[in-house]
C-alpha cells in the first residue's frame, strides 16, 4: 500500500528539512501518540540511525524500529523497516525548492501489514492517511512559525 501526500511550506528547505528528522519534532506532531523509546531518541536524525517507535493504533501500542537508509541533506531522507510488527514499511521524505520561494514536501509512505490487502484498503490506509496529513500540519506549522525554534538550533539557521 502506496500513500503519497503533499504540503508547501513557506520556510528555508534546510529548517524543514531538519525538523523532518527531528525527533522530538516527530513526536510532537505524532496525532497516533508516537514517541522514540530506543535507539536514536533524541536531536536529529542522521544516515544509519535506528530509532524504535512506539505509536498507539485502534487503543493498542505498537513499536516499529526504523533505519535512515538514505540521506541526501537538504531534498530527501529515506527511512526503511529495521524490525516491527509489519511486513513492509518504507517512508520517504522529498523536498524541493519552487521559484516562488516556497519548499514543497512530499511525503510517501509505503506498507504492507499481516492483516492482508483488503484490510490494509479499508482499515489501516484511512488511519495512516490521516496519520501523514496530521504530520505535515503540524510540520508547517513549525516551520512557519517561532515554533521549530525548541527543536532545532538556531544557530544553524540560515
Amino acid at each position: 500500500m502506496q500513500l503519497v501526500q503533499h504540503c508547501s511550506i513557506n520556510a528555508p528547505i534546510e529548517r524543514v528539512f531538519d525538523l523532518v528528522r527531528s525527533i522530538e519534532a516527530h513526536e510532537t506532531t505524532s496525532s497516533i501518540d508516537g514517541r522514540a523509546v530506543a535507539g536514536k531518541t533524541v536531536g536529529l536524525s542522521g544516515l544509519n540511525d535506528v530509532t524504535t517507535w512506539s505509536a498507539r493504533f485502534f487503543g493498542l501500542r505498537f513499536q516499529l524500529a526504523t533505519r535512515v537508509t538514505s540521506f541526501n541533506p537538504p531534498f530527501s531522507l529515506t527511512e526503511s523497516l529495521e524490525r516491527g510488527l509489519l511486513l513492509e514499511f518504507g517512508h520517504v521524505y522529498n523536498l524541493k525548492l519552487l521559484e516562488s520561494g516556497l519548499v514543497e514536501l512530499e511525503d510517501k509512505f509505503g506498507f504492507r501489514s499481516p492483516l492482508g490487502a483488503l484490510l490494509d484498503a479499508w482499515v489501516l490506509k484511512p488511519v495512516m492517511s490521516r496519520t501523514m496529513s496530521a504530520r505535515l500540519n503540524g510540520l508547517k506549522e513549525l516551520a512557519e512559525t517561532n515554533g521549530w525554534k525548541k527543536f532545532l538550533d538556531s544557530r544553524s539557521e540560515t
